[in-house]
């Protein structure tokens, strides 16, 4: 079999998910090579990361993140509700966390991406947010976080010292600053 056939190389026999609120764990059997194995992964609901531009500056967050009992500089995102787009949602998130404000003709769609396709069906859209001002956010309890501006030099310096570790973060900055050097955008 070669990549462009048209028949994928695993058949699932059997799946079983087990939800929880954020996230479901699924289990398959697969047949793969004439063998039957067992396959879980993290099935996990579309979200978006927003790199936002707010007075000549990239706006960061500096959030406690429980699952590694830490504060980490991120972009800000969330999951993308039913029905809506990427854009909707950047702009909806960008609010609700940072309070700084855009409009669909601030936002600069680029793409999207699937963290870890090993082990998670999630997906990543990623836009540029030009936001235009900024209101008190509407954060959810869960959220310990403050708003940050920084200059291009001082996120790469952060990236440089292993201080942003924020994978769709540096995802939306490397496809932000490439489609920027290549004229682009």
């Amino acid at each position: 079999m070669t990549q462009n056939d048209k028949t994928p190389p695993m058949q699932t026999l059997s799946s079983h998910e087990i939800s929880t609120d954020r996230f479901s764990i699924v289990e398959d059997k697969i047949l793969v090579h004439g063998q039957v194995r067992p396959y879980s992964y993290v099935k996990i609901t579309p979200g978006v990361c927003i790199l936002p531009f707010y007075q000549g500056k990239i706006a960061l967050t500096r959030e406690y993140r429980y699952p590694i009992s830490s504060y980490q500089w991120q972009l800000p995102g969330g999951c993308i509700d039913p029905g809506e787009s990427p854009i909707v949602a950047g702009i909806r998130e960008l609010h609700e966390e940072t309070g700084l404000v855009a409009e669909p003709e601030d936002m600069v769609d680029l793409g999207w991406f699937y963290p870890s396709y090993g082990s998670t069906n999630e997906q990543i859209f990623l836009v540029a947010a030009h936001a235009r001002s900024r209101v008190e956010p509407e954060q959810e309890v869960s959220e310990v976080l403050e708003l940050y501006l920084k200059s291009e030099e001082e996120i790469k310096q952060l990236i440089a010292n292993n201080e942003f570790c924020h994978a769709a973060g540096l995802a939306a900055l490397l496809k932000y600053w490439t489609r920027r050097d290549l004229g682009l955008i």
